[in-house]
């Protein structure tokens, strides 16, 4: 006799099963709608009243592939939920040794160093306002600011006059070809308009550069750059 509700449910479900697999023979096969079909029936959570599960539960050899596929599915399921429990646990756990202050004798240990691009303020604003659809190469202007390869974030004051909106960034070579290109809108510091961009410097080789800022109003303003 069963023990439990949950036990009974079982029983019941067992027994229902074995009915189908026996009551609805069918060697011929005939209106089976293909195992790519019966696939999809077993993939679902709960049964749907439709046709391909109107025959399914009336067919013996199509309800035992249900059967088949159907454990399948749920062992996929279980798999993927017990995946899902550990990436959370793991994330979880990373967060709480992150919030964790460690102590020995006494001592506090220091906070492993963390990886910050450098910043580097680049004042063009004693380059002064000019704008052109289409400027030459700036071999004749003073460097604007000289760069060390890696990972940098620019903070660029734009001269006096400049619009308010979103710029696109060039790093150019001395063709005026863009090797690296980035969007920021301007922000505002001791009303001075300025430009935050991030620039991976590491993958250019040593030279000459051109730094180039496309306002909103489509003008251009370039500035000669070093990269060491």
């Amino acid at each position: 006799m069963p023990e439990t509700p949950e036990d009974l449910s079982n029983e019941i479900q067992d027994l229902l099963q074995q009915a189908v697999l026996k009551s609805y023979p069918n060697p011929e096969r005939k209106g089976c709608p293909g195992e790519h079909v019966v696939r999809e029936v077993a993939a679902r959570l709960r049964p749907i009243q439709d046709e391909p599960w109107e025959h399914v539960s009336h067919c013996s050899p199509c309800f035992k592939e249900f059967l088949e596929l159907r454990q399948v599915a749920m062992a996929a399921r279980k798999r993927l939920v017990r995946r899902n429990r550990l990436v959370l646990a793991s994330v979880v756990m990373v967060a709480g040794i992150g919030g964790v202050v460690f102590w020995t004798g006494g001592t506090r240990l220091p906070a492993p160093p963390t990886t910050v691009a450098a910043v580097i303020n680049v004042d063009l604003r004693p380059f002064g306002p000019a704008r052109s659809e289409v400027e030459a190469a700036p071999q004749s202007k003073p460097l604007a600011a000289t760069l060390d390869r890696k990972a940098v974030r620019l903070v660029l004051s734009l001269p006096v006059g400049s619009d308010e909106g979103k710029y696109e960034v060039r790093v150019m070579d001395s063709e005026l070809h863009a090797v690296m290109t980035n969007t920021a809108s301007t922000a505002f510091a001791d009303h001075v308009a300025t430009l935050s961009v991030a620039f991976d410097f590491s993958r250019l080789a040593a030279g000459s550069y051109v730094l180039g800022v496309h306002g909103p109003d489509g003008s251009w303003r370039t500035y000669p750059v070093a990269i060491r």
